[in-house]
């Protein structure tokens, strides 16, 4: 299979990218009574805590090769993590990596 834009894959977020998250996340939750106040407008990254290897559904937004892609990963919260220049995981347990979602068995 060839990834397109639109297409629905599996993402393996890696340490950095869980911290990045976790991260954004405990800031939006430190000044969520501000933003309640001020409604500036800003979008709230509220959700689940993320950690490295949880897997992910990613949305591919583009595409540069067989195997190397961009995407929005869809994150239990209110927010999505955007990865540029993803390959496509060898195993599919490598963080950083995307892959093709198993197909069930009936």
């Amino acid at each position: 299979m060839k990834p397109s834009i639109g297409r629905i894959v599996h993402y393996r977020l890696s340490a950095e990218e869980a911290a990045q998250i976790n991260e954004r996340r405990a800031h939006a939750r430190h000044n969520l009574d501000r933003m309640r106040v001020d409604k500036p407008g800003f979008q709230a990254h509220l959700g689940n805590a993320v950690k490295a290897g949880d897997l992910v559904a990613m949305v591919v937004t583009a595409v540069w090769s067989d195997i190397c892609v961009n995407g929005q990963c869809l994150l239990d919260g209110t927010d999505t993590f955007w990865t540029t220049s993803r390959m496509l995981a060898v195993a599919d347990d490598t963080p950083g990596h995307w892959s093709w979602p198993k197909r069930e068995e009936a």
